[in-house]
């Protein structure tokens, strides 16, 4: 039962005991080799599967690349029948000491030294700074993902016979490039005529434009989802992950509190006329 001591305690308890988990699960890992057979792949390096692969590269300069994607699929069921809980231990424990370092972060920079402080956490001090950390927040996941691509890579996630990683690192950043304008155009919908700061709970839960209102809380949800994805799989988005949220709870809060007469074209319809 959590009674009115646990909401006085230090916030940082919460990083803290996230921290050391993460540590401890990092340690646990340590503790097994990376293999249980060392010698996994050597069949894949015989001259029978050099041939294999050889015709399966001509196949697959031909369009039919089935013949290489089942030896792709071959090679991965091997490799996870010989890997230990080693990797899966260290992704995920970095993962949890990196959540726990960005809550640290955040409760730093925004003041929250005891629990019970949470509940008066604050957006942004000025919409110019918002625009700033969300293009910031939006932008991190591009070198967040180049690094966990990059890592994987040299522990030896991807076959050797398999794509380069600069072929989906070049795609995050033409997503990345892309995608950053419709952000903007988010946090302008979000913020219209705002006065920042403002406490990241306000109520209501849905403010008078019911379309931002309802699609920020859609991206909190997926900003959310992603967040728990990194900490499970790949640890470098976790800090991008949680910033996001951040700022898309803080829309929320500015969309609660914006002016009625500061709607963008989509809630014109939908906004109650005050007298």
């Amino acid at each position: 039962m959590i009674t009115s001591k646990w909401f006085q305690a230090k916030a940082v308890i919460i990083p803290a005991s996230l921290i050391v988990l993460g540590i401890l699960t990092v340690g646990y890992g340590l503790r097994f080799p990376e293999y249980y057979d060392p010698n996994w792949e050597a069949p894949f390096h015989e001259p029978n599967w050099s041939t294999r692969l050889h015709t399966a590269f001509d196949e697959a300069t031909r369009s039919r690349p089935a013949a290489f994607d089942a030896m792709a699929n071959e090679w991965g069921a091997a490799k996870a029948k010989a890997e230990t809980p080693r990797d899966v231990c260290l992704d995920r424990g970095a993962g949890v000491i990196l959540l726990g370092l960005s809550i640290w972060i955040l409760f730093m920079v925004k003041g929250v030294s005891r629990i019970r402080d949470l509940a008066g956490l604050t957006t942004p001090k000025t919409q110019q700074r918002f625009y700033v950390l969300a293009t910031i927040a939006w932008l991190s996941f591009i070198p967040a993902e180049w690094a966990y691509y990059m890592y994987t890579d040299d522990r030896g996630d991807y076959p050797w016979f398999g794509d380069i990683i600069a072929i989906p690192c070049f795609g995050i950043l033409i997503f990345g490039i892309i995608g950053l304008p419709f952000v903007l155009f988010g946090v302008k919908a979000a913020l219209g005529r705002a006065q920042l700061p403002l406490a990241v709970f306000s109520r209501p839960v849905l403010s008078r434009f019911y379309i931002v209102s309802i699609a920020l809380w859609i991206a909190a949800i997926l900003a959310l989802l992603v967040t728990a994805f990194g900490v499970a799989e790949q640890p470098p988005i976790v800090p991008s992950g949680l910033f996001t949220l951040y700022l898309i709870l803080s829309g929320r809060a500015a969309a609660v509190h914006r002016p009625i007469d500061a709607t963008c074209g989509m809630d014109d319809q939908i906004a109650p006329k005050l007298a």
